[in-house]
């Protein structure tokens, strides 16, 4: 009777039953959203800033124009060199082609009428030096002047008809050639100055801060705006150095982000090291996201975690069924 109320009055143990099932390992850290190019954008000549055609936000391509300095006297300078190049085609076109009917004609009817002068004039001439003493000096010498007027037309109207018959010349040509060509590289030279007062998108990416607005004089490497590329984000993490046997390049991740609870995306682990910061006993981490969520913001603060290990078969216990104790489990 005594030993069946001893069984009878035994303490009841509770009994925790083991389980097989997939357990997976996370190593969970905190990282920042970066760009993985980012740079501040300036002009490479000084001047008073005309126009920015961005704001903080903005999204722009490669090639894009985000802001431009006061052009007015270099835009000036262009036209009158545009001018030029066009006076100067229209020259080498006139040289190069042979001389027309019309022109001919024309110069043979001067060369005509400037020998029917001369002969004219020869005649009165002669009439005034028959006078002799009893004639007008003055008529003589008005005859003279008129004379070698008409015989310097003649002559001028007979060398400019043989230039036509000869044309195009070789040396006409060279000559218009080299002015067009000197006119062309000063169009190209202001161009390219004018050019240098616009400041174009290196990359696709977004306008993070500004620096400067319309009105202000910026010297030369004053930083106007800064662009990030969005199209390749990173996210860099810092952790215990203590962590560097669990990580391996190539582990998932998953990310999340505290003003976005429920929304997740994922990002695998690209870069450990290479260096340790012994001050802290930390390692650097880069991932790289392999898709970017449309809430994602640049320098955005995230909650990492990496999956470090994973067991298919592994046998486990409910957390109540271990008890710690001077760090060891039991």
């Amino acid at each position: 009777l005594i030993l069946a109320k001893w069984f009878l009055a035994a303490p009841e143990i509770d009994a925790a039953r083991s389980k097989e099932r997939e357990v997976i390992e996370l190593l969970i850290a905190t990282g920042r959203l970066a760009a993985h190019r980012s740079s501040n954008l300036g002009f490479e000549v000084g001047g008073v800033l005309a126009e920015r055609l961005v704001e903080e936000g903005d999204q722009v391509k490669a090639g894009q124009i985000l802001a431009r300095l006061d052009r007015s006297e270099i835009l000036a300078q262009v036209a009158q060199f545009e001018t030029a190049v066009t006076v100067a085609t229209r020259e080498l076109e006139r040289v190069k082609r042979p001389a027309l009917a019309e022109d001919l004609e024309r110069l043979r009817a001067v060369g005509d009428a400037a020998k029917a002068s001369s002969k004219f004039a020869q005649l009165e001439l002669k009439r005034a030096e028959q006078l002799g003493e009893f004639g007008n000096v003055a008529d003589k010498d008005s005859a003279a002047t008129k004379l070698e007027q008409a015989r310097a037309v003649e002559r001028q109207t007979t060398a400019e008809l043989a230039r036509l018959v000869r044309q195009p010349l070789a040396e006409d040509v060279a000559l218009a050639e080299s002015q067009l060509a000197n006119v062309q590289s000063n169009l190209a030279h202001i161009r390219v100055q004018a050019s240098r007062r616009e400041l174009h998108a290196p990359f696709d990416g977004i306008i993070v801060a500004r620096f400067a607005d319309a009105g202000v004089a910026v010297p030369i490497g004053t930083s106007i705006l800064r662009l990030a590329e969005i199209g390749h984000t990173e996210i860099l993490v810092d952790t215990d150095e203590g962590n560097l046997g669990r990580l391996k390049l190539g582990q998932l991740a998953t990310v999340t982000a505290q003003g976005f609870p429920g929304l997740v995306f994922n990002a695998v682990l690209d870069r450990i090291g290479p260096a340790i910061d012994n001050q802290r006993g930390i390692v650097p981490l880069r991932l790289i996201p392999q898709s970017i969520p449309d809430w994602v913001r640049l320098d955005m603060t995230v909650d990492i975690c990496i999956e470090t290990r994973r067991f298919t078969n592994a046998i486990t216990l409910p957390p109540s069924a271990v008890i710690e104790k001077e760090g060891k489990a039991w």
